[in-house]
């Protein structure tokens, strides 16, 4: 998650007569395709195991200004730890087994047990619960659906910067890369009828390590139904591959905490 806790790009599978320039992303005269780029911005994260940093996120509408602050806690194949501190404090902890939610203000927990539910529900379930401390932006999510709908690779700004950008379609996008760091600067997100509904800008990178470089700062426009949302997220103490405490993805309610189990339809027969 992030997707190591966010998923960013949802695309749709050309049709069969797809040209190659189309199967492949754009990319000619010896140039990178899409798929490459993308390919080569993600296999930055294949040595990673674990990961952990802090939160702190200004969300501003037209109307108000909200402060946001918790601290992120990953470790491979599947489990992470949410402390939630600001504008509520709330716990999350997800392991193989299941999910735990925890409201100290409410003294209540809420448990979904995973035993038996379909992938696709144990993810929706997740997805849900992380969404409000996702991060948009860093990574690129189905990068492989994406790509397919490339229609353009070139320079942005001088060559010698090493930036990419990409143009997509059905419908459009635009992704800038840094190609040399490997990572993702900007994004564009635009629905059917051509409206950007998602903008993004990371910066300040840092290199976590050695040739994996991660945004400490990422600054995102939503289009919402009654206007629009920008957030600014910084990131601090980030750390990877940490050895993370046996244990430390459990959790047992406090005495007296009421405890709602939550079930699922979707589970195997």
């Amino acid at each position: 998650m992030n997707r190591i806790c966010c998923v960013l790009f949802i695309g749709l599978v050309g049709g069969l007569l797809c040209p190659l320039s189309c199967v492949f992303g754009a990319g000619t005269n010896g140039s990178q395709t899409a798929s490459e780029i993308f390919q080569s911005v993600e296999s930055g994260f294949d040595g990673v195991i674990s990961m952990q940093y802090t939160a702190e996120r200004t969300v501003k509408t037209d109307r108000m200004s909200i402060q946001e602050r918790w601290r992120f806690r990953w470790q491979s194949p599947g489990c992470f730890r949410i402390d939630c501190q600001a504008p509520v404090e709330r716990l999350i902890v997800v392991n193989e087994t299941g999910l735990w939610e925890y409201l100290p203000s409410k003294k209540q927990a809420a448990h979904t047990d995973f035993a038996g539910m379909l992938p696709a529900e144990r993810e929706r379930r997740i997805a849900g619960v992380c969404a409000p401390v996702s991060i948009d932006g860093i990574r690129l999510g189905q990068y492989v659906e994406m790509a397919k709908r490339a229609i353009k690779v070139v320079p942005e700004g001088p060559e010698t910067d090493g930036l990419l950008r990409i143009e997509g379609k059905n419908p459009r996008y635009v992704i800038v890369v840094d190609s040399k760091r490997r990572v993702v600067i900007k994004t564009e997100i635009y629905d059917g009828d051509g409206t950007v509904k998602l903008r993004t800008f990371a910066a300040d990178f840092l290199e976590v390590q050695p040739a994996l470089w991660y945004p400490s700062r990422v600054e995102a426009t939503y289009r919402r139904d009654n206007g629009y949302v920008t957030t600014e997220t910084v990131l601090g103490d980030i750390a990877v591959n940490l050895p993370i405490p046996t244990g430390f993805f459990e959790f047992k309610p406090p005495a007296g905490i009421g405890v709602i189990e939550r079930g699922g339809a979707d589970r195997e027969k």
